[in-house]
């Protein structure tokens, strides 16, 4: 009986510990990119997703402390994937954190400044708290910079 006890306790200081963390964001829109929208180009809508929720964990284990990584072309990809997802070099399939609230009610927008790319997320509603998703976007490069736009109808 102590053995299942400690296994017990271990288990469940670990998934304590798990819960406890706090997300890592996207750091905030700089000034200097702030102040200038109209040098913004998006990215076409079909170009990039969300995670789907129940693939989220796995999403943001394998971003870890980064921001993106370079997906491989091959089945790992595919996990996150809503089937194929047409995304072949010279273009790169990335893993992207993002930032929201009221997800239920907003959608997402990528948006190239420069090198840095703008992680969008706009809602309906009163924010809630900031929450961590993540995206899969196939885009032409890799951002230098990845930086979160965020807003809600009511402040």
């Amino acid at each position: 009986m102590k053995r299942f006890e400690l296994i017990a306790m271990l288990l469940l200081s670990c998934c304590s510990a798990i819960a406890q963390q706090a997300p890592r964001f996207l750091g905030a829109i700089p000034d200097d990119l702030l102040s200038k929208p109209e040098a913004r180009a998006k990215v076409a809508e079909d170009q990039f997703y969300e995670v789907a929720a129940s693939k989220l964990p796995r999403a943001l284990a394998l971003l870890g402390n980064t921001d993106f990584v370079v997906l491989p072309y091959d089945e790992n990809a595919g996990h996150f994937a809503h089937g194929d997802t047409g995304c072949k070099p010279p273009r790169r399939l990335l893993l992207l954190r993002a930032t929201y609230v009221n997800g239920g009610t907003g959608s997402f927008a990528l948006y190239w400044q420069g090198s840095s790319l703008i992680v969008g997320h706009a809602s309906l509603g009163t924010p809630t708290e900031p929450r961590v998703s993540a995206l899969v976007a196939c885009l032409n490069r890799s951002p230098v910079h990845l930086y979160a736009w965020v807003d809600s109808g009511i402040e």
